[in-house]
């Protein structure tokens, strides 16, 4: 079998079949459940939400599938996680409808939840109780409340999603507390700060704070509720800031999972944005349908300290091949879901790196 770094090469993919079915079952250490109380951009507070979230904790050297019941409904259907090369073990957040009505608040349920190296044929027994946990996010405008059209969390379950190749970052992500709609500096800095980490790159700690990213791509002087909430120049203040202040990282942008998948393999940092949020990438998994599960690192509630997650997204390509990104459909994570035309940006160093893409 031959293996690109992590990244599996397309002729190799049915053999991999093979060696991830074989693979050992993971190891679940915990699994917190939680009721989301969402907050929406024009302030609207919606307490005791239909959502609700699920907190992994396992550790994994192969490629696993995760499944959840709750009050025995199969609500979490085969979502491969990734081995995070960085850390024998990960903590990750898993989006699901609780089934019952906004507003309505669920103190206990019964859960049942597994990690194996196959897919599921059925939903693991909720032979467990879990109290139920109190959790605020805070969502840009383009997802309405409930009253105005929510869109449903959406639910993996399609068969044969059978994970083909797989990336993550080498470092443990530093993921910024931040102000809210600040997502954009806060993703920029905490990439400077992983590369530095991983790079040993000796920058001052002030060149990786995230409100010193706010100034360079101008964000207060974009509306917070109408598309990009930086400069549409963004891309070419960042490269001239870095050349400015020898910061020896370059930045590029891809429609391309797969290209984006190549390089977070390779090294570089990699976030994926949308016109309402962006967000580190901590790994990501390409799967037999063309979908890809990827994990994103960013602050959840951005008015409070404490928001910090690591978050499931499932990408959805577009019609056309030809064109990735254009089309393609985000569901999970409540600050991605029902968004489309996604995009990735390549962050590089240009010094101290064996294996440059960028």
């Amino acid at each position: 079998m031959h293996r690109i770094s992590g990244v599996r090469a397309l002729p190799a993919l049915i053999i991999l079949v093979g060696a991830v079915c074989l693979g050992a079952a993971g190891q679940i250490h915990s699994v917190a459940i939680e009721q989301v109380d969402l907050e929406f951009d024009d302030g609207t507070l919606l307490v005791d939400s239909s959502a609700g979230s699920a907190v992994l904790t396992y550790g994994t050297g192969t490629i696993q599938y995760f499944n959840l019941a709750v009050d025995d409904e199969w609500v979490v259907r085969n979502v491969p996680v990734v081995p995070f090369s960085y850390s024998s073990r990960e903590t990750v957040t898993f989006w699901f409808p609780l089934g019952v009505a906004e507003g309505r608040r669920v103190d206990s349920v019964s859960y049942g939840a597994s990690l194996t190296s196959e897919l599921s044929l059925h939903a693991p027994s909720a032979d467990s109780v879990a109290q139920v946990a109190d959790r605020r996010v805070t969502v840009p405008l383009v997802l309405n409340p409930p009253s105005l059209g929510w869109p449903s969390f959406p639910v993996f379950v399609e068969t044969g999603d059978i994970a083909l190749a797989w990336a993550s970052m080498k470092r443990p992500p530093r993921i910024s507390d931040c102000y809210k709609n600040a997502c954009a500096p806060a993703a920029f800095a905490d990439s400077i700060a992983y590369l530095n980490d991983l790079y040993d790159l000796e920058l001052e700690p002030w060149m990786y704070a995230w409100n010193v990213w706010a100034d360079v791509v101008r964000w207060d002087e974009f509306p917070k509720n109408e598309g990009e909430h930086i400069s549409p120049t963004w891309v070419d203040d960042k490269i001239a800031y870095c050349n400015q202040v020898g910061i020896p990282v370059t930045t590029r942008v891809t429609y391309d999972p797969a290209d984006a998948m190549l390089e977070l393999e390779r090294g570089q940092d990699v976030e994926m944005g949308t016109g309402k949020h962006i967000a580190m990438v901590s790994g990501m998994i390409m799967l037999a349908d063309g979908r890809f599960v990827i994990y994103v690192a960013h602050d959840t509630d951005q008015r409070e300290s404490g928001g910090t997650r690591i978050e499931k997204v499932i990408y959805r390509p577009g019609p056309d091949p030809s064109q990735p990104g254009k089309g393609a459909a985000l569901e999970g994570a409540a600050s991605f879901n029902g968004q489309t035309d996604p995009y990735f940006v390549i962050e590089c160093p240009t010094t101290n790196t064996t294996d440059q893409g960028g």
